[in-house]
C-alpha cells in the first residue's frame, strides 16, 4: 500500500519593492524550503528563481509592493509565482530572454530562471499587473 502525500503548507508574502527586498524574500522561502524537507540542490536552484524574479519585480515597479508564493504542486514539483505591477517595462518576448551583449551585466535573469525551470509562464491577462510562474523540479524526489 502506498503512503499518502503529506500536505506541506504554501508559502506567501507581500514585500516591499525596494532593492533590500529580495534578499528577505530569498530568505523566507530558504526557510520554507528547508522546512519542508527539500535538499539542497532544489533549495539552490528555487532561491536563484527566487531571486531573479523578485529583483526583476523591483526593477519593473519601483516602490511598488509585490507578491512571492511558493507551493509543492507534487512531492517533485514546486510552483515559484511572482507578482508585481507594471511601471516602468514590460515583460520581453521568450526570444529576448537574454541580454543583447553576451558579457551583459544585467539582463540574465529570465533566461536563468527559463533554464533552471521545467516550466515558466507569464501572465500579462491584467494591464496593469504581470505574474510569473516557474515550475521547478524537485532534485532529490
Amino acid at each position: 500500500m502506498r503512503e499518502a502525500r503529506k500536505r506541506r503548507p504554501a508559502r506567501s508574502g507581500t514585500y516591499k519593492g525596494e532593492t533590500a527586498t529580495p534578499n528577505m524574500a530569498r530568505h523566507d522561502v530558504d526557510g520554507w524550503l528547508q522546512a519542508n524537507g527539500a535538499d539542497d540542490a532544489t533549495r539552490r536552484s528555487v532561491v536563484l528563481v527566487v531571486s531573479e524574479l523578485t529583483t526583476n519585480a523591483v526593477q519593473a515597479a519601483p516602490a511598488h509592493d509585490y507578491d512571492v508564493h511558493v507551493e509543492f504542486t507534487t512531492d517533485s514539483l514546486i510552483a515559484i509565482r511572482v507578482r508585481n505591477d507594471i511601471i516602468t517595462t514590460t515583460v520581453p518576448e521568450r526570444a529576448d530572454w537574454h541580454p543583447i551583449e553576451q558579457l551583459a551585466a544585467r539582463g540574465w535573469g529570465l533566461s536563468i530562471v527559463d533554464h533552471l525551470a521545467d516550466s515558466v509562464d507569464v501572465d500579462e491577462s491584467d494591464a496593469d499587473t504581470v505574474t510569473v510562474t516557474a515550475l521547478v523540479r524537485v532534485v532529490d524526489a
